[in-house]
């Protein structure tokens, strides 16, 4: 899951908008509260969506101070800040009504040691953006990862299989009221806010409606706001990044018995349940003994190809022996591409399955075990 941490830049974006694309005058002060040796600040302009930098102007703090004044139109500005030590930034969104903003760059204590942090105040966008990701950290910091680290020290001490179920079915469930909340964020608190596009990279790719609301209300509410047709388009490279009514995703791994195994060796006769486990998961592994019994009812009309997605082949190598898996059972390791395969079906979760049709397409996502049977029958 994404986290706040992988926001953290070394840089300063600043987004300014208006309702219109006149240039707009801002005021930015900044103060600097921590030790630095010959520090500059730079302003540039980002051109979108290709992030090229344009500089603007650059100023040398006269002590502690500095500041920019100057007129932007509407866009994306970065403000880059160096010492002799290294850079800082924060993400700082402007709605064009305050007409000043604030930074402060200060001195903070991480594992890794001292570094510079860049603080932002006056702008309404950057809160509610700044809010949707502490959102995401505290489901994470204070849910997701603890209970990751249960479900690793479970599987380490042989825990009993009840235990893994009851840690696994937290473990889905923190990951689910999160996206939930952050997806009601979106929908319900940020409205058609510049924001919005920041947070997308983080959406779920088969979250369809959430992605077609999204567009639907700045296509009606901006529709010659420059922004639009960025969100749009961020919006539909989402979707095509989903895998469903899409053809499957060809690869080569590694059975069980040690033969080589290519989908597209199976594909067009049957069809074919895609299957992502792994040894821990104990919700996946409850299935096990329902699918042996489709498995050899439809095995005329069904193959199913399972992708363990454990770190640790002996895992998966013991795991594989205990369920006696009668169909391909494969262990997800990297290929040619140097990728893995649940990457490129983009799962996130487990359990998580894909069904393929006989022509190749990927007809559903998470398909349940009793709609399989009624669609087989």
């Amino acid at each position: 899951m994404c986290s706040i941490k992988n926001y953290v830049q070394s840089f300063i974006i600043i987004l300014l908008f208006t309702a219109g694309g006149h240039a707009q005058k801002l005021h930015i002060e900044g103060v600097i509260n921590a030790e630095a040796e010959n520090p500059i600040v730079y302003l540039n302009k980002q051109e979108l969506p290709s992030r090229k930098m344009i500089p603007l102007d650059s100023v040398r703090p006269v002590g502690r101070q500095f500041s920019f004044k100057i007129k932007l139109e509407a866009g994306y500005y970065q403000i880059k800040y160096h010492d002799d030590e290294r850079g800082a930034g924060a993400l700082l969104l402007h709605d064009g009504i305050n007409n000043q903003v604030k930074v402060s760059i200060d001195t903070v204590r991480l594992s890794m040691g001292l570094i510079k942090r860049v603080n932002i105040s006056g702008s309404t966008e950057n809160d509610r953006l700044k809010d949707y990701f502490e959102l995401s950290a505290h489901y994470y910091r204070g849910f997701i990862a603890p209970t990751t680290k249960r479900v690793q020290k479970a599987i380490t001490d042989g825990a009993e299989p009840a235990v893994l179920d009851s840690l696994n079915d937290a473990l889905k469930y923190y990951q689910s009221k999160q996206r939930q909340e952050l997806d009601s964020v979106v929908l319900n608190v940020m409205g058609t806010s510049m924001a919005i596009y920041q947070t997308m990279p983080t959406w779920d790719k088969s979250n369809f409606d959430l992605i077609d609301t999204v567009i639907k209300r700045f296509e009606e509410q901006k529709p010659g706001h420059f922004i639009t047709p960025l969100i749009v388009a961020r919006g539909i490279d989402l979707k095509s990044k989903s895998v469903i009514d899409k053809d499957f995703i060809d690869f080569t791994l590694t059975a069980y018995d040690g033969d080589e195994f290519v989908l597209s060796e199976v594909q067009g006769k049957k069809y074919v349940l895609l299957d992502f486990w792994a040894s821990w998961c104990g919700p996946c592994i409850r299935k096990f003994p329902s699918m042996k019994k489709i498995y050899e009812k439809y095995s005329d009309k069904l193959e199913i190809v399972s992708v363990s997605t454990d770190t640790r082949k002996e895992r998966w190598e013991k795991a594989s022996e205990k369920f006696s898996l009668p169909w391909i059972n494969l262990l997800d390791e990297k290929q040619a591409n140097n990728k893995k395969v649940f990457s490129q079906y983009g799962v996130r979760a487990l359990p998580t399955n894909f069904l393929i049709d006989a022509d190749g397409n990927i007809i559903s996502k998470d398909i349940t075990l009793i709609d399989l049977e009624d669609l087989l029958n």
